[in-house]
């Protein structure tokens, strides 16, 4: 079986005021935390073993979903109040299995076919695949006629542009390209993996939002109370 990590164990310094009232994973979007949503978005494509590494105020989150009945097995595990992404990952190495699995963080929502990229996944032999994803922008965005502004299309999403968007398959060997707890997967796992030409990119054309801010959490509320919720089945 295909197990999910979860890396959920950030301070999420950027939420601010948000942040300090509660762990960034369990910002609310309608009626659920943000970690349930995304542990939903897994086990909708079949995939129902997760395993969340936390670390800053990891008892909170614990206690959030003790009391929430979930159609998913979620186990927690306690990774350090300041190791790195990376670390974090490696920490759960024991709780992972013997295959391949997921590994994603804990705040964006999207509409991968996480089923269709663990084929794709099993299809090329590499250690990773990421997935890859047009970013939004931060600006509207001005078209022009001339020096005539005909348009202004407010915060487009940038099709000509990919990005990482935090879900990856991983085989064991990973596990070789991350030396402790100070290792970062971003600035040191992903680039090393990627220099070797052990990263295969899944391509994803559809929904993606990462929340890093309160605004970006506000804006997914607002899908959400809007029932544009992109990331939901019908959404």
């Amino acid at each position: 079986m295909t197990r999910v990590a979860i890396l959920a164990g950030g301070k999420g310094v950027r939420m601010g005021p948000m942040g300090r009232e509660r762990p960034k994973p369990l910002t609310m979007i309608g009626d659920k935390p943000i970690l349930e949503h995304i542990c939903l978005g897994f086990h909708r494509h079949g995939f129902s073993e997760i395993v969340v590494a936390v670390g800053a105020r990891g008892d909170e989150i614990r206690a959030c979903f003790e009391d929430r009945r979930l159609p998913f097995a979620v186990e927690f595990v306690d990774t350090g109040g300041e190791t790195r992404t990376a670390g974090r990952l490696k920490r759960l190495r024991p709780h992972l299995g013997e295959g391949s699995f997921f590994s994603s963080v804990a705040d964006g929502l999207h509409d991968i076919d996480l089923a269709a990229m663990h084929r794709f996944h099993a299809s090329h032999g590499e250690i990773a695949t990421a997935a890859a994803v047009h970013p939004p922008s931060r600006f509207g965005v001005f078209d022009f006629d001339g020096e005539r502004i005909i348009r202004m299309r407010e915060k487009p999403v940038l099709r000509d542009q990919w990005v990482n968007g935090g879900v990856f398959v991983l085989e064991q060997g990973v596990f070789d390209y991350i030396a402790g707890d100070d290792t970062q997967w971003e600035d040191d796992t992903l680039p090393a993996l990627a220099r070797d030409k052990h990263v295969m990119a899944f391509r994803h054309d559809g929904f993606w939002q990462c929340m890093d801010t309160p605004a970006e959490a506000e804006m997914l509320e607002t899908m959400w109370r809007n029932k544009q919720a992109s990331w939901l089945p019908g959404g």
